[in-house]
């Protein structure tokens, strides 16, 4: 290099001379306060690998050659510090360029972060599934907790009286028992206590007449069992409870629901003994003829009815099979709602349930017999939603010497006794 020069036409300042046409040996050396300015233009010139710019050195907005290489040096370009960096004119990085070291640390925080907010996502998830599982874990806990209890409960539980049938005890109430006419209400399907449920009917017709409220296997604190609970059995286990048990020999059948289709049967095959029946929005055999029959069917049980609720919620509002006008006190509201919890599903009603359509089929084409009047109360809100109910409820009578269909305000559970007033004086001019 000891023939580069500087064109005449470069201006350097070296050691604040102006020198022109000066010649720079190999020798000179520009030190760490020497700058090489903005105007000085290097032309054609390399400098090699010997020829260092100490890290001191500051080239600014000047042009690097083609072949100038600057090895194990930092050079400071447009603000980016740079290190073992080839470079073009253009300033840009070329080959395998080594990324800067502000470039490498900012990617290693960068990565660092995105590692922990990995770990902490899926720690989090982590976290919520022990809690899920915890949360089901307790539930379950607590569920079967209250289900030993209650049945434990349910087992402390006494009313009325109990009747031995077929080596099983069927519980019945009896209101009125100084009265000689007797009424034998029927429930609806899976009533989860009748004698609480129809107290208010009881209590209402009782000051007249013997009201006895039977209990059928499944139902409030009668026996679960095993049999069949086809309508042939189960009017053959409520006969044999006022017949052979009560040694009742005459009495008027009360059905509400599906208690009126037992009454059917019964009064077909007993009719030498049934006074007369009254009916309460009762499910009949033509109910079949209804397109959506099954779905009738459905809404008309206490099966369906609102499940174990929380006793310090207002019960009243929790249980449709349950009048909310009556005053039930507070140990008969605890009562009801654990029967209703260990009655609901049990094996008998559920088998009760199973084999509603072979029960209906069994009283197909049947009605009241010529001898036993009839005189069926029917809800408005039924008779609004299917045209055909009243009719029904009058063709299921209309071989009996005396048949009435009355239409009352209200819905299949209530309306009997929201319409006490004009009930009980009726039934008190019909029954002889």
């Amino acid at each position: 290099m000891s023939d580069t020069t500087i064109n005449e036409s470069d201006t350097i300042i070296k050691s604040g001379t102006l020198v022109k046409s000066d010649t720079i040996t190999k020798s000179d050396i520009i030190t760490n306060n020497e700058a090489i300015t903005k105007s000085d233009a290097i032309t054609n010139d390399i400098i090699t690998k010997n020829e260092a710019i100490t890290k001191g050195d500051a080239i600014t907005n000047d042009m690097i050659t083609r072949n100038d290489t600057i090895n194990n040096d930092t050079i400071t370009k447009n603000g980016t510090l740079f290190k073992n960096g080839t470079f073009t004119k253009s300033g840009k990085m070329i080959k395998s360029a080594t990324v800067s070291t502000f470039d490498t640390c900012k990617t290693t925080k960068s990565e660092r972060k995105r590692r922990i907010l990995k770990k902490e996502y899926f720690s989090s998830i982590k976290s919520v599934i022990i809690i899920f599982i915890l949360i089901i874990l307790l539930y379950g806990i607590f569920y079967g907790c209250m289900k030993i209890y209650e049945k434990l409960q349910a087992n402390t539980y006494d009313y009325g009286i109990k009747i031995n049938i077929g080596n099983h005890n069927m519980v019945i109430n009896i209101d009125g028992e100084k009265n000689d006419k007797v009424l034998v209400i029927i429930p609806g399907l899976g009533s989860p206590s009748p004698v609480l449920q129809y107290r208010p009917i009881s209590d209402a017709l009782s000051d007249k007449y013997k009201v006895i409220i039977m209990e059928p296997f499944g139902y409030g604190l009668s026996d679960v069992v095993k049999e069949e609970r086809t309508i042939e059995n189960i009017v053959s286990e409520l006969h044999g409870v006022i017949k052979e048990q009560l040694k009742i020999d005459k009495y008027y059948l009360l059905g509400h629901s599906l208690g009126g289709l037992y009454s059917l049967y019964w009064s077909d095959k007993y009719s030498n003994e049934v006074l007369g029946f009254i009916g309460f929005d009762t499910i009949v055999p033509e109910i079949e003829t209804i397109s959506n029959y099954k779905d009738i069917l459905n809404e008309l049980n206490f099966i369906d009815d609102q499940y174990v609720k929380s006793k310090n919620n207002n019960q009243k509002k929790l249980f449709s099979s349950l009048y909310p006008k009556y005053n039930y006190n507070g140990e008969e509201i605890e009562m009801y709602r654990i029967l209703s919890s260990q009655n609901k599903f049990n094996k008998s009603v559920q088998n009760e349930y199973s084999l509603l359509e072979y029960n209906l089929k069994m009283t197909q084409g049947m009605k009241f017999p010529k001898i036993i009047p009839v005189i069926n109360f029917i809800c408005s809100d039924n008779t609004d939603r299917i045209p055909a109910w009243k009719q029904i409820h009058d063709n299921v009578g209309n071989e009996s010497t005396s048949n009435e269909v009355i239409e009352l305000t209200g819905n299949h559970f209530y309306f009997v006794m929201d319409n006490f007033d004009t009930i009980t004086p009726k039934l008190n001019e019909w029954i002889k």
